[in-house]
């Protein structure tokens, strides 16, 4: 049973299909730059996080992170969690389309249904780091994305949409040199909207592609060829 904690200043759910890699950025942003990590309550088939984050211009704000189970059999209990959130980071793999179906058709239809206010959303298409830029396949993987984020784009067009193709050995949670991830740069997001609801700003509706830097390229590349010398791809 989960114990009682003080709810936070914004809740964030992830949402995705069995083995896209929830819980291994979920786990990383206890590591995000300026971010305390205070509590956690693993229960299946949800993993509770709760993190102060901290972007150095609008002060600490407390973020509830609940991670989901991506079973087919406990999309019942996750469709409890749905309900009162502020935003959600949705997780599709690259290597199967039909993860980013589910999100689509599925779990965002939910996720609006029930919280009709919610405004951000952030996509990740995940496992980059399995396919080298020189790749033949990688070319259609990325064209996989930009459609994806067209498609959800077209069907929720309320919605502020910030999305990135994400690997588990840099940009989603480390970027390079200092730059933002796309986490970073989502949560920043969120916040000044939250703390400055009346202010007018276009960028609020639409979508956002963020595209790796050459330093982040040069960042995960260094990293997944030093892992594939370990044979060991997702290190």
């Amino acid at each position: 049973m989960m114990q009682e904690v003080t709810r936070g200043d914004l809740r964030l759910i992830l949402l995705g299909e069995v083995a896209v890699g929830k819980s291994t950025i979920r786990k990383a942003l206890d590591s995000l730059p300026l971010t305390e990590r205070l509590k956690r309550v693993p229960t299946a088939p949800i993993d509770f996080a709760q993190v102060a984050y901290d972007d150095g211009e609008h002060g600490p704000v407390l973020l509830d992170l609940y991670d989901t189970a991506g079973e087919e059999r406990y999309h019942a209990v996750t469709q409890q969690y749905l309900r009162g959130v502020d935003a959600a980071i949705l997780v599709y793999d690259l290597q199967r389309p039909s993860t980013f179906d589910t999100l689509l058709d599925l779990w965002v239809p939910q996720l609006i249904d029930l919280n009709p206010s919610l405004t951000h959303l952030l996509l990740l298409g995940n496992k980059r780091d399995v396919f080298a830029d020189e790749d033949m396949g990688f070319r259609e993987v990325q064209q996989h994305f930009y459609s994806s984020v067209q498609r959800m784009r077209l069907k929720f067009p309320t919605i502020r949409l910030i999305a990135a193709m994400s690997s588990a050995l840099t940009w989603t949670f480390l970027g390079a040199d200092n730059e933002a991830s796309p986490v970073e740069v989502f949560i920043a997001a969120l916040v000044e909207a939250r703390q400055n609801p009346a202010r007018p700003n276009k960028k609020r509706v639409g979508v956002v592609v963020l595209k790796e830097s050459r330093r982040v390229r040069e960042t995960r590349q260094g990293r997944e060829a030093a892992c594939w010398q370990q044979d060991t791809p997702a290190c």
